[in-house]
Formats: C-alpha cells, sequence, structure tokens
C-alpha cells in the first residue's frame, strides 16, 4: 500500500493537486478503491493527499472500513449528512484548494454534485489515472498472480480429460468454475 501512496504523492506534485479523490458508488464498479485503501465496499470516498489519506463511508461499513483499511482515517457519514457533505467537512478542514479525480472513471453527475459541495475548491480531472497506477504490479501482486495462475493451471489440468464431443459447452463453463 505504501507504494501505491508514493504513487499518489508523485501524481499529486506533478499535477500539482492537494489531493485526489476516488469515488465509489453502488453503480461505478470501481476498483481502484480497494487498490488504494483495502477496502472493497460498495460505497466510499477515498481523499489523499500528500500526508494523510480519508476514506469516507455511511455507517453500514463502519466496523469493515476500519479493518479493512490501512492508513487511512476512516470518516463515518453522519445521518443527516451526505457523502458530499462529509467531504467537504474533511476538505475545509485541510484547506484544500485543488483536487484531482480520473475523469475517465469519475461520473459527470458525481463530479458536478462535488463542484456544487465544494464551490471553493477547484476539481479537476485528468483521464486514466488510476489505471496508469495499476499497470506496474508490485510484489505483493507478483506473488498474487503467480498463486492465481498455479491454481489456473492446475484447475485446466484437471478440466482437461472432461472435454469430449457431445459435452455442452455451458456444461464446460460450469464445470471450470467449479474446479477453479
Amino acid at each position: 500500500m505504501k507504494s501505491r501512496w508514493l504513487q499518489v504523492g508523485e501524481i499529486l506534485r506533478r499535477e500539482k493537486a492537494d489531493a485526489l479523490l476516488v469515488i465509489n458508488s453502488e453503480e461505478s464498479g470501481q476498483p481502484a478503491t480497494k487498490y488504494l485503501s483495502g477496502f472493497p465496499g460498495s460505497s466510499s470516498v477515498l481523499l489523499i493527499t500528500k500526508k494523510k489519506a480519508f476514506l469516507v463511508t455511511d455507517s453500514r461499513y463502519a466496523g469493515r472500513a476500519e479493518k479493512e483499511t490501512n492508513g487511512f482515517d476512516v470518516v463515518i457519514i453522519k445521518p443527516n449528512e451526505t457523502s458530499n457533505s462529509t467531504l467537504k467537512n474533511v476538505s475545509e478542514r485541510l484547506r484544500l484548494k485543488r483536487i484531482l479525480i480520473d475523469g475517465s472513471e469519475t461520473f459527470f453527475s458525481s463530479v458536478e454534485n462535488i463542484k456544487k459541495a465544494l464551490p471553493n475548491i477547484e476539481i479537476f480531472s485528468k483521464n486514466h489515472i488510476l489505471q496508469k497506477l495499476r499497470i506496474v504490479k508490485d510484489k505483493q501482486e507478483i506473488a498474487l498472480l503467480k498463486k492465481v495462475a498455479d491454481i489456473a493451471c492446475k484447475a485446466f489440468l484437471k478440466f482437461l480429460p472432461e472435454i469430449k464431443i457431445g459435452v455442452s459447452e455451458k456444461f464446460l463453463a460450469e464445470r471450470l468454475d467449479t474446479l477453479c
């Protein structure tokens, strides 16, 4: 995780931004929140500065967020607030002036809502920032890829004898899923 934060810090310096904002809503399917924080919940906002990182989520995920994130300050949205009002409070406390988002991964409507909630902060986007972060694999990711490849190879070797004339693709697909 630390190397990922260093990469984010480098992006922030290069783009002259105070923070990177990553939004994961129920509909977004945004994998970067888990990649950067370790938190896989379906509703979260990450705000990462050069010195601190925050995960904003609702009360459904309170305990889980504390357990699954490493180095993030977890901020739970209060019942009478929204993620944007909570984000505003954190941003004002940090005196942020410029926030970077990945324009290729963030819904336009989300950006517009954030701009309304944070009228005194410049919100700007660059495309594919999050994808570029994920291109180069760290040691942990390489170890996981090796483990997955080993599991897939073993499953495929068990699976090969089941491929025969007359066996449907649907059956084979389901069978391969059970072997992995």
